[in-house]
């Protein structure tokens, strides 16, 4: 009967040990899926501010590229307003040629302003012309980017759900 008693106190005890033991792992359990909840938040925020980045990126590299293209063109400007100003003073040599032997003066003036229209107007519309097609083929691009970072997130996002 004494060994029986004291086999009832081993098994209780080991019984109890046991329920402790479960209990310590289910709160560590508990800890952990908290601390689980914890990252997932915060993966989400950075995933957020990831986002947030990449689009303040691609708009400041818009931004970038529209200054160099505004730059460019006000440089092309500058070149064809020098172009233009060397035109007319050609034009008004010309000109003043044709006044000083001509009888209407308005009509040579008239054909130096066409001759200046004809040359120098088809010339900037051609130029304007191919910076668009420049700007397209950037914009081209661009998307080109754009759509391989959003496919580069859909990965990463894919990533992410594998591991929760």
């Amino acid at each position: 009967m004494r060994y029986h008693k004291h086999y009832k106190d081993v098994s209780s005890s080991s019984t109890s040990q046991q329920l402790l033991s479960k209990v310590q792992m289910s709160r560590q359990l508990d800890a952990i899926d908290e601390q689980l909840a914890i990252l997932h938040a915060e993966r989400e925020t950075l995933i957020t501010m990831i986002q947030g980045l990449e689009t303040r990126k691609e708009v400041l590299e818009t931004e970038m590229v529209n200054c160099q293209v505004e730059s460019a063109q006000l440089d092309k400007i500058d070149n064809d307003l020098e172009n233009i100003i060397h035109k007319v003073h050609s034009f008004s040599a010309v000109g003043d040629r044709l006044i000083s032997g001509n009888r209407n003066p308005h009509e040579a003036i008239r054909r130096s302003l066409q001759a200046i229209y004809e040359t120098c107007i088809p010339q900037m519309q051609e130029e304007i012309i191919s910076d668009f097609r420049a700007l397209e083929m950037e914009l081209d691009d661009i998307l080109v980017h754009i759509s391989e970072a959003n496919e580069t997130l859909r990965k990463v996002n894919e990533l992410y759900g594998a591991l929760d």
